[in-house]
């Protein structure tokens, strides 16, 4: 009998020897490069040939583009303060994901052969994706759950608190491409800048909207409750976010075996 083959958790062989060792350095180590043909993971997933797979891509890409010009345009408070929020922050890193995911299944799509080294926009692709996983779905629950004030609520407001995160699950499960475990460290550095974003913003003088308050939301208060905010801050970076991700790893590590 023929020892077991081991697969990662898009249920595909992970072949290590035949990986060139010195053609992505240590990427493989952070999760953003992969020990078998790149190809196999990007260009088909289990009911899609390529051309139809690359389709679904370039719809995804195409709705978050029309999703975050629309929020922008909708803005009606001074654009500047737009670019502080995590909402928008993550239509932006989401946005940038479907571009480079499209692009890598383009790429599989027509690539002659398979390739083991794993080209740089496959790597950004990854590394946008395992950071807005957690991130879309911790953008729905701050929303619903500290920002909104119980007042009827438009179109928009659903499809960049909800929606958004609809995407990136189906696009998860509708595609082979593996969770690990260490890139936790991705949405975790992410969460990390943004909530450092928020203290260097207030002490630089930044402003809600009204142009007065000393913060981007009042739950990271720095001014007025400094161990509130960071107690907040802490909580989402280090306990929030490792949770979403180790759940969303688990279920795609069951839908492959």
């Amino acid at each position: 009998m023929s020892k077991a083959t081991k697969v990662n958790s898009a249920g595909l062989p992970i072949n290590p020897e035949e990986y060139d060792e010195e053609s992505c350095c240590d990427l493989r180590e952070v999760g953003l490069a992969y020990s078998q043909p790149w190809q196999k993971l990007f260009s088909t997933n289990a009911c899609c040939s390529p051309v139809p797979f690359f389709v679904w891509r370039f719809a995804l890409f195409s709705t978050m583009m029309a999703v975050t010009v629309w929020c922008f345009l909708d803005w009606s408070s001074p654009k500047k303060y737009w670019w502080t929020k995590l909402t928008h922050w993550g239509l932006l890193v989401e946005l940038a994901y479907f571009f480079f995911v499209m692009i890598s299944s383009y790429g599989a799509m027509k690539y002659d052969g398979f390739e083991v080294r794993t080209p740089w926009y496959v790597s950004v692709a990854a590394c946008l994706q395992v950071i807005m996983l957690p991130v879309s779905l911790l953008i729905v629950a701050l929303y619903w759950g500290l920002v909104w004030d119980g007042s009827t609520t438009d179109v928009l407001t659903v499809v960049t608190h909800g929606v958004n995160f609809v995407l990136m699950l189906v696009d998860l499960f509708a595609s082979r491409q593996p969770l690990r475990l260490i890139q936790v460290m991705w949405p975790v550095i992410f969460g990390f800048i943004y909530v450092l974003f928020s203290y260097v913003y207030y002490v630089s003088g930044g402003t809600f909207e009204d142009g007065v308050s000393p913060y981007i939301y009042s739950a990271l208060n720095w001014k007025e409750h400094p161990m509130n905010a960071l107690g907040m801050g802490s909580a989402i970076v280090f306990l929030a976010i490792p949770l979403i991700f180790l759940v969303l790893w688990g279920i795609k590590k069951i839908r492959w075996h």
